[in-house]
């Protein structure tokens, strides 16, 4: 796909996290990217966030689901959450991934 994504970078994880933040990006009509990564949740959400032609950027890995903008510190994400047991949350972050890119307000987390 090319074209303005939000980029998911996806180091492990069982599937059900990214099933979930993707859900919610698509659900606020923003498309992503899904790109495998090595690294840490933290650490691949801001590179994701540095390369996405929105400059928003998802991480996951078999513990994080992490939000990153390149505007922040890099050890920073503007949200953090486990991956693992709570849909809810994690589709959430996917529409705030989303909500950002469109510039509107942010949802309140499960």
């Amino acid at each position: 796909m090319s074209g303005p994504a939000v980029f998911l970078h996806v180091a492990a994880g069982d599937g059900t996290a990214l099933r979930e933040v993707r859900a919610g990006l698509e659900e606020e009509g923003v498309p992503c990217r899904v790109i495998a990564a090595v690294g840490d949740a933290v650490a691949i959400a801001y590179n994701a966030a540095c390369t996405s032609p929105v400059s928003v950027g998802i991480g996951l890995d078999a513990d994080l689901a992490c939000l990153h903008l390149p505007q922040l510190p890099p050890d920073e994400p503007l949200l953090r959450l486990p991956a693992v047991h709570v849909p809810e949350r994690l589709r959430a972050l996917g529409h705030n991934a989303a909500r950002l890119v469109k510039g509107a307000p942010l949802k309140e987390l499960p």
